[in-house]
């Protein structure tokens, strides 16, 4: 398989300890999967191991108003365009016979880093 590196995109789940990063080629295929320290030296080395992979312009990041904010500024300063990833609230259960849709994701440009 020939690797896409170039149009990178990097999804983030943040936490208050470990920011977990997933980057995927522009044909959706998973390259890597990493996680880092959630301080400022581990954005940084996020930061640097993005930019080792190729060219990544959009990142998706959870929490940008929390845990999420300082790295998706960091990520936004080194030219990424960032998306604010909001989880759903809890999901009702279903009636009995009928399937649940997949969780939704909505995503806004900037989040919190205008």
């Amino acid at each position: 398989m020939t690797l896409v590196t170039d149009g990178l995109v990097v999804g983030v789940d943040t936490h208050k300890d470990v920011h977990v990063a997933v980057v995927l080629d522009r044909l959706g295929r998973r390259l890597a999967v990493r996680e880092f320290p959630a301080t400022d030296a581990g954005n940084t080395r996020m930061a640097k191991w993005l930019a080792g992979l190729g060219q990544v312009i959009d990142a998706g990041v959870e929490g940008t108003g929390s845990y999420g904010y300082r790295l998706a500024r960091l990520l936004a300063d080194r030219g990424m365009q960032v998306w604010e990833v909001k989880l759903p609230g809890p999901v009702p259960p279903s009636p009995q016979g009928q399937e649940r849709p997949g969780r939704r994701r909505e995503c806004r440009p900037g989040g919190a880093v205008r």
